[in-house]
């Protein structure tokens, strides 16, 4: 089977595979493709069509999935395509900027696409700042009285609801400020700005709830390797977090996540209302796994110390 796997930055590349594979092995093809080291962790593949986004498992065959959606495209006379999607999904602590260009290149990409479509929080003048380093990548060096087209940069690395708000004036003069830099170096302070929230690194839902009133009814659900974070949408601080351990029961639907913390009698539910709830699921149990195959490792290498 032939099939193009896309990344961030919107290139793609073409690969040949049997119609077994698993999700897992052809993700070991796109690494060794692109030049991406063997251990580098936590890349995933998505199906992407249209607005819906979906992680594959594992295990599932990649075959199949392409096969599903073109079937469903026929059924349904839509003229969208699947684009199996390749990006990390999983972040785990202590990441450094990756020294590995190839690695750097995909989280970066990622970066600028989670601030484009709103899932990363950024004030006015922050925008500013993210839209002069484009700029100096994308125009150039800033000359005086040269025209320079900053709603170009607006409209493409900024989030829709920034873009006309913005003002170029301030672009400028910021774009001016960077005069003497290189592109690699505005790119590595792109992702060191990224790098700053504490919650870089989480995976944002855009979630509804009318469960309580002591939250608003729009908010941003981070999950990550901390544990879940419940924000207000746009905002940087969390208005609560739990840590795994204090996370008792979850269970998706179809439609709602139903979240228990700290006791199944006494502790505090929430229910989000979102279509991606076994994906926020899935999430939630696989950084947990993670967590506990850490504290068994830790927990055998002290045991060894000891003997």
């Amino acid at each position: 089977i032939h099939a193009r796997f896309y990344f961030m930055d919107g290139q793609f590349r073409a690969l040949e595979f049997d119609s077994a594979a698993t999700t897992e092995e052809v993700v070991e093809m796109v690494k060794d493709r692109i030049g991406l080291r063997r251990d580098a962790s936590g890349f995933s593949l998505f199906e992407v069509f249209g607005q819906l986004e979906r992680n594959m498992l594992p295990q599932e065959k990649v075959a199949d999935a392409i096969f599903k959606w073109e079937k469903y495209a026929k059924s349904t006379n839509s003229f969208k395509n699947l684009k199996l999607t390749f990006k990390k999904r999983l972040f785990l602590k202590p990441y450094t900027n990756p020294k590995d260009p190839v690695e750097f290149n995909l989280v970066f990409h990622q970066a600028i696409d989670d601030v484009v479509n709103d899932r990363f929080p950024v004030t006015f003048d922050e925008a500013v700042y993210l839209a002069a380093l484009r700029a100096h990548v994308e125009l150039g060096e800033y000359v005086e009285d040269q025209a320079f087209d900053y709603p170009s940069i607006t409209d493409q690395y900024l989030p829709k609801h920034m873009q006309d708000k913005v003002e170029v004036s301030k672009i400028a003069q910021k774009h001016k400020e960077m005069m003497g830099r290189s592109k690699g170096d505005c790119n590595q302070a792109f992702m060191d700005f990224i790098r700053q929230w504490p919650l870089y690194g989480s995976t944002i839902f855009e979630v509804l709830q009318s469960y309580t009133s002591t939250l608003p009814k729009n908010l941003w659900l981070a999950v990550d390797q901390n544990g879940i974070h419940i924000l207000k949408r746009r905002e940087k601080e969390p208005l609560v977090t739990y840590s795994y351990r204090n996370i008792v029961n979850y269970s998706p639907s179809l439609k709602n996540l139903m979240i228990v913390t700290e006791s199944l009698t006494r502790g505090t539910k929430f229910v989000f209302n979102t279509s991606q709830a076994s994906q926020i699921a899935h999430l939630i149990r696989d950084y947990t796994h993670i967590i506990v195959e850490q504290q068994r490792r830790a927990s055998a290498t002290n045991q060894q110390k000891n003997d």
